[in-house]
């Protein structure tokens, strides 16, 4: 048992929770503010090729991790898309669509994950090219985040998302900076490292446009020193 693969296993299947609380979020809300729509699609698929590249790289745990969240995050992918279209018809909420929905895009997602893992098990191995694909999903994870912190600064509230969340993929992507390193894919690290300082800047929108809470960094510098303000304002 590799002790990385266990540990980033436990990344791959925790976000259930996030993923879950975001759905209450979404139904609670009924609208969403403050993330960018096409993110919650690319997600979904980046969660499917994560199946293959970790079967790929023989890391079970991941493989299992990712399995089980990849399943609620088609399910909060549906309801993304249902609550914009709900907002833009005008037309008045269907819980029959919304939960069928909701279930038929589960089964799909999860009978494609299930075609990715054995295509990962018959290409196993490290190659070059998993890295590099690999790669080209988190520097699009890095433009899709991005287009978050623009949304957010447009809209100017963060509904229909859970904010812990985002703070617990905050926390993962540092943890990838560690792990791509001794995977030894290393522009996989390059696009995780990136990725992990615009979460940081996500996360610090979302402080201030849902909780009023604002971030500087020049009151944290004079924090260091003696008798400095606080951070926050």
């Amino acid at each position: 048992m590799h002790i990385p693969d266990v540990v980033n296993g436990l990344f791959q299947g925790f976000p259930i929770v996030f993923e879950i609380l975001g759905i209450l979020a979404i139904v609670k809300d009924k609208k969403v503010r403050g993330f960018s729509i096409s993110s919650t699609a690319f997600f979904v698929l980046w969660s499917l090729w994560g199946l293959f590249y970790f079967n790929n790289l023989a890391q079970p745990w991941s493989v299992i991790g990712s399995f089980g969240t990849g399943a609620a995050g088609a399910c909060y992918s549906f309801l993304v898309f249902y609550y914009v279209r709900l907002e833009r018809s005008g037309k008045p909420e269907n819980k029959k669509v919304m939960v069928l929905g909701s279930l038929a895009t589960m089964a799909v997602n999860r009978l494609l994950g299930i075609w990715l893992v054995v295509a990962g098990s018959a290409y196993a191995g490290r190659h070059w090219w998993t890295d590099m694909l690999n790669s080209g999903f988190e520097w699009a994870t890095a433009v899709f985040v991005f287009r978050n912190c623009l949304a957010l600064v447009r809209d100017k509230e963060y509904k229909g998302a859970s904010f812990l969340g985002v703070v617990f993929y905050t926390s993962w992507g540092a943890w990838n900076v560690f792990y791509y390193l001794y995977l030894r894919q290393y522009w996989s690290w390059a696009a995780g490292l990136l990725i992990f300082v615009t979460n940081i800047a996500y996360v610090s929108l979302i402080l201030r446009y849902k909780f009023g809470v604002k971030l500087s960094l020049k009151k944290l510098l004079k924090r260091l020193k003696p008798n400095a303000p606080a951070i926050v304002s």
